[in-house]
């Protein structure tokens, strides 16, 4: 019965974004929180704790990154990251652990529910548009295709290292997801949808 969604509408082109919440399986929502943002990813773990990430346009104050948390359900969002530039994309958690990838190279990562985060180094400058972890070590993130044939990523230790997964196919992926260590599907522009099962 109870489900979130984002509305990444942007201010920049006159209307703003928000968080809904149901809980009637859909068939009402109402909102929990706007204010001139541009929501692109929310994520619960349970019915109270969730987090919401995205971007805030601003001409005056600078263009800024931003993650919310909240611990009752949405009725109130704390903010637990801010920074200038980088708009962040998807988030993925695992118990405590949560990742967030965003279009600024980085994966942000957090060992405490979300209180408190850090940068993880990629090593590259490719920007990515999905992040999805099946466990607390082993994780995947997917993006764009520049400087060179990378746009998939893999950790095997919660993100301290991270290395390429080369493949031959498609310039921009948008989401990756898997079922287990072995098995999982990435999809792109154009149609493009790609599996693995090693």
């Amino acid at each position: 019965n109870t489900g979130f969604r984002t509305d990444d509408s942007s201010p920049m082109y006159g209307s703003s974004g928000s968080i809904s919440k149901t809980t009637n399986g859909g068939m009402n929502w109402f909102g929990l929180l706007g204010g001139g943002y541009e929501f692109t990813a929310v994520k619960f773990k349970d019915q109270n704790t969730g987090w919401a990430a995205g971007y805030y346009w601003s001409d005056v104050l600078g263009d800024s990154s931003f993650v919310f948390k909240t611990t009752n359900g949405g009725v109130n969002w704390l903010i637990k990251f801010k920074e200038r530039g980088g708009m962040l994309k998807d988030i993925s958690y695992f118990d405590n652990s949560v990742w967030i990838a965003g279009k600024d190279s980085s994966i942000l990562y957090s060992s405490d529910s979300g209180d408190n985060w850090i940068k993880q180094n990629t090593n590259n400058t490719r920007r990515f548009n999905s992040v999805f972890f099946i466990n607390g070590n082993t994780g995947w993130a997917a993006g764009y295709r520049y400087p060179d044939t990378t746009n998939l990523i893999k950790t095997i230790n919660g993100g301290a290292d991270w290395f390429n997964l080369n493949n031959n196919h498609g310039i921009f992926l948008n989401s990756v997801f898997f079922i287990d260590e072995y098995t999982g599907w990435t999809s792109g522009y154009s149609g493009l949808i790609l599996k693995t099962t090693s």
